[in-house]
């Protein structure tokens, strides 16, 4: 479905400016969640205005799809189809990641919900583009170096993120560590080269996409490379994630599944 703009939606994050403590808003069906989604661009940037009003430190960021759970079906659109060889990859990236959500999900847990639609998504997206067109194809290709270049960026957000978790963990007066909060963002956006505002909640994003990686893959491996062992051993976490702080970390989570393995 062509929609004829750049986002099928606008993400809008929120999290403390001292500490990587997310806001998060509480929906019937999906628990807690630690981000919110408008369909109109305008709106969103205006409900992050009065978050930022209110002292957050806010992000509002594009998104090319969107998963309704199950509840629907979820279209194919427009937003998810890049110009460049990489273009087959990614679509089929983000459609595992969004299908995943509706086999895969535990009400107030974000972070395990993202992490392991972004597990599943990125090892199902390069063993599609080999079973399609072989293991050697230009596009497999193109798209594992893009994927490398974004671990390479993770690496150095992840960097940045702990040194202002040492921060934030420190003693020191809230002017300091303001000024020096700001000194590691510099530096930040200036290796990347990047260009919008990150904050604490842009930061935060790549905890709640990206972590449990070591103990998914492991898991993974137990259940010799078989996604639907996988996935069923996963449904042992459930419980156990029921039962966590909500928000939880996956590695966490995951880790209590490993001593039985698959």
């Amino acid at each position: 479905m062509w929609i004829g703009r750049p986002a099928v939606v606008w993400v809008v994050s929120a999290c403390h400016p001292l500490a990587f403590r997310p806001k998060t808003w509480k929906f019937p069906v999906v628990g807690s969640i630690t981000y919110t989604g408008w369909f109109d661009q305008g709106e969103a940037k205006a409900y992050g205005a009065e978050l930022a009003k209110k002292g957050w430190d806010v992000d509002v960021r594009p998104s090319q799809a969107y998963s309704t759970l199950g509840w629907f079906d979820d279209p194919i659109l427009s937003t998810m189809i890049g110009p460049g060889d990489e273009a087959l990859g990614d679509l089929a990236d983000v459609i595992l990641h969004e299908t995943l959500h509706a086999t895969f999900f535990v009400p107030g847990q974000s972070t395990l919900n993202e992490s392991v639609a972004s597990f599943v998504g990125d090892t199902l997206a390069v063993r599609y583009l080999e079973e399609t067109l072989g293991p050697d194809a230009k596009e497999k290709e193109v798209f594992l170096e893009l994927r490398e270049r974004g671990e390479e960026r993770g690496k150095v957000m992840k960097a940045a993120y702990e040194d202002l978790a040492k921060l934030y963990a420190s003693k020191r007066p809230r002017d300091e560590m303001l000024a020096e909060k700001k000194r590691i963002i510099d530096r930040l956006r200036a290796e990347l080269h990047i260009q919008r505002k990150i904050t604490n909640a842009s930061l935060i994003q790549y905890k709640t996409y990206g972590s449990g990686k070591e103990e998914l893959r492991a898991l993974y491996e137990m259940c010799g490379r078989d996604m639907h062992r996988f996935i069923g051993a996963m449904e042992r976490v459930k419980p156990i994630a029921a039962a966590a702080t909500p928000h939880s970390d996956p590695a966490v989570l995951v880790r209590a599944l490993l001593k039985d393995g698959c």
